[in-house]
């Protein structure tokens, strides 16, 4: 599931414009917590009448027809994106980890997905104990669900329009920290709760909508698709360690202090963030360009890099393309000139 995140995200990223790249990464986001409320929904009821066994076969069932809306529904992006941008490059890896920048937003989904998981580990039996049977979650999941929609939405619209996405971001993690404290102190007031839920969401679905839209921002031009990758191993790997985080606190010192535990997760986000750089509205480019050997890559990288508005750029030879990174100074005619680009 890891490597499809990776490959779906960096599939998303290269089909949008800069400037539109967080509104779309919000509807992936939107879409994965809603999957995520929809599971504690539905599975109950497939474990119920089909069991396990069914519970697969009908994951099986969506991975075939995932497979089919790529195939048929989606736009074949080969001619735009080559290698660098929707494959992870092995040798690339370790400079991915490096970044100071890229590493606060691997760390961040990290202990996103770890409090995530944990806390839904924990919630559910905090619910139960609070006087809300397991049959009825949903009355309570779903609502919130669609209530934190219409709550992040204002702060995505913020966030593009005043271009000041670091601040809207760290709003969040406050939003979520609060959600956090409520659950632990008022673990047995289901009103309580419920407020810190739908804030939870709230913070949750913005994170999640964000985040992929920074790495795409913030990763070298050329390096997408390994940028992502190591992205997505990060949140996988967080709500593998969620999964046993929450189950041992819950053992040892109980829902509230699972949920003390993931407020000092996410605080330990929100220091990293300070040292995190304003994301630069940049539009990424990448063309065809007529390649014969390494010193010809050379030039063509020099000159490109000398225009107007480029703030990075690479040639590939192997690949016979240039990936740019630009402002709203760029002429691409000019860049087209230097490549010999073939339209």
């Amino acid at each position: 599931m890891g490597a499809i995140a990776a490959a779906v995200l960096a599939l998303a990223a290269d089909l949008t414009r800069d400037e539109q790249r967080t509104k779309v990464m919000a509807v992936i986001g939107m879409c994965i917590g809603f999957s995520f409320a929809l599971s504690l929904l539905v599975v109950p009821v497939v474990a119920q009448y089909l069991g396990l066994t069914g519970l697969f076969l009908l994951t099986a069932v969506l991975a075939v027809l995932g497979m089919l809306i790529v195939q048929f529904f989606v736009p074949n992006p080969i001619s735009q994106a080559p290698k660098g941008d929707t494959v992870a490059t092995p040798t690339k890896l370790k400079r991915m980890l490096l970044d100071p920048q890229l590493f606060r937003l691997d760390a961040g989904i990290f202990i996103l997905h770890l409090v995530l998981t944990a806390v839904f580990v924990a919630l559910p039996l905090d619910l139960v104990d609070a006087g809300l049977v397991k049959e009825k979650h949903w009355m309570l999941y779903f609502p919130a669900f669609v209530g934190a929609f219409f709550l992040m939405v204002p702060l995505i619209i913020i966030g593009v329009k005043r271009n000041n996405t670091k601040t809207m971001f760290q709003l969040s993690l406050v939003i979520m920290m609060l959600s956090l404290a409520t659950m632990g102190i008022f673990a047995d007031n289901i009103w309580m709760l419920s407020a810190a839920v739908v804030l939870f969401f709230t913070g949750f679905n913005y994170l999640e909508a964000s985040l992929p839209s920074l790495i795409a921002k913030f990763c070298p031009v050329g390096d997408k698709g390994s940028a992502m990758g190591v992205y997505s191993t990060s949140q996988f790997l967080g709500a593998f360690c969620g999964g046993m985080l929450g189950g041992g606190a819950y053992q040892l010192v109980g829902a509230s202090g699972v949920f003390f535990v993931a407020l000092a997760l996410m605080f330990v986000w929100l220091l990293l963030t300070f040292g995190m750089q304003k994301p630069v509205l940049l539009k990424s480019y990448t063309l065809e360009a007529n390649i014969k050997d390494k010193n010809d890559a050379q030039v063509m990288a020099t000159e490109l890099s000398q225009l107007a508005g480029v703030v990075e750029a690479i040639v590939v030879l192997e690949e016979k393309a240039a990936y740019l990174k630009a402002d709203d100074k760029f002429n691409l005619s000019e860049a087209r000139a230097v490549l010999g680009s073939v339209q």
